[in-house]
């Protein structure tokens, strides 16, 4: 479910909806509606402009009362598609939120730009929380359960994943 967020701020600042109110209530609705039907709920979010400690709190505070309803949470940082010719007028338009540039990572291609969110949450920053929240509402097992859905063979046991996951950390 692309969610988003579940700052009002947010949510309007991503044209998302021009009620969040009435968009996280639908929300909130939809998850208890797919959970009392035993359909599993990933949930995913985007760290977006503007980004605060404020309004990543309220994100979370959503997805923790919602939790015995969710079986995971995906999150991310946005990232600007745009050539170096175009990339600064779409930074200026947000300057004022403290949104600017990160340092480009030297493996993406042309065109990929990572920001720093605000002036509380760089790029680096926004990734940490995006690892953490996801930790923070799902398991080990659902990551599996979720992602042998689609992604792994048929055949391929949760003890299977839990012995690959051991063998390449020792590589590490």
């Amino acid at each position: 479910m692309g969610l988003e967020s579940a700052s009002y701020t947010q949510l309007l600042r991503m044209n998302k909806t021009k009620r969040p109110d009435k968009y996280l209530e639908k929300a909130s609705k939809f998850i208890e509606f797919a959970s009392s039907m035993g359909v599993w709920i990933k949930v995913n979010i985007l760290l977006f402009i503007g980004e605060t400690l404020e309004t990543i709190s309220e994100t979370t505070k959503w997805l923790d009362d919602h939790k015995k309803h969710i079986k995971g949470v995906s999150v991310g940082s946005l990232i600007l598609f745009e050539t170096k010719d175009k990339i600064k007028p779409a930074i200026d338009e947000f300057k004022n939120l403290g949104t600017s540039l990160s340092r480009p990572n030297p493996d993406d291609p042309e065109g990929v730009n990572r920001l720093n969110l605000s002036d509380e949450i760089s790029f680096d920053v926004a990734g940490k929380y995006s690892s953490d929240i996801c930790k923070m509402f799902m398991s080990e097992e659902d990551y599996f359960a979720l992602k042998s859905f689609c992604y792994f063979p048929r055949d391929y046991k949760y003890i299977d994943y839990q012995a690959d996951i051991a063998s390449s950390a020792s590589l590490l």
